[in-house]
């Protein structure tokens, strides 16, 4: 007769990891009668070292910071991220749904206030003739100016900020032919 007791691991119980599994034992004499454990060299029960594998639930990472608003002039929408750092085994807890590159996003609406930072143009170069034709004295060339997206305020553009913070739609022409 065999049967299992349960797995023990210094007094406590417990569900995964490593541990000990022991199993009853039985002793019988000649004449098939139960008979004390200790006639047949034995504690009464096997013990063996066991591993039930522990779940691993799924691991993301901290949200990333917050993208910039999607549109430098009224409403759009600002994104973070968690990427996969482990897929959950053993029955551990899954992941969100994640999209192709395993990470997942969170999406918000958000507003620019559309008079913020405004674009200022610079008066055009003069003329570098690039191609000349000696015969008719005349020729092509480019002109060119420099863009720069400013801070608006009351008193007019005050400061150079970086140039994703204007509308790229608004954009003056920075060279012509």
């Amino acid at each position: 007769m065999e049967g299992q007791l349960g797995m023990k691991v210094q007094g406590d119980i417990k569900e995964c990891g490593q541990g000990y599994r022991y199993q009853a034992m039985v002793c019988y004499d000649q004449d098939n009668r139960i008979v004390e454990t200790s006639r047949c060299n034995s504690h009464g029960y096997i013990e063996e070292a066991c591993i039930i594998p522990c779940p691993s639930d799924c691991k993301l990472s901290e949200w990333s910071n917050w993208s910039r608003c999607s549109k430098s002039c009224g409403s759009g929408v600002k994104v973070r991220s968690k990427w996969l750092r482990e897929k959950p085994y053993n029955g551990g807890r899954p992941c969100p749904k994640l999209d192709h590159v395993n990470q997942v996003y969170e999406v918000v609406p958000c507003l620019s206030d559309c008079g913020q930072y405004v674009w200022v143009a610079e008066p055009w170069s003069v003329w570098k003739v690039s191609n000349v034709d000696l015969k008719d004295n005349c020729g092509e060339g480019v002109q060119t100016r420099k863009v720069r997206c400013m801070l608006n305020t009351i008193d007019g553009p005050s400061e150079q900020v970086e140039d994703y913070l204007c509308d790229p739609e608004e954009m003056p022409l920075g060279a012509r032919n």
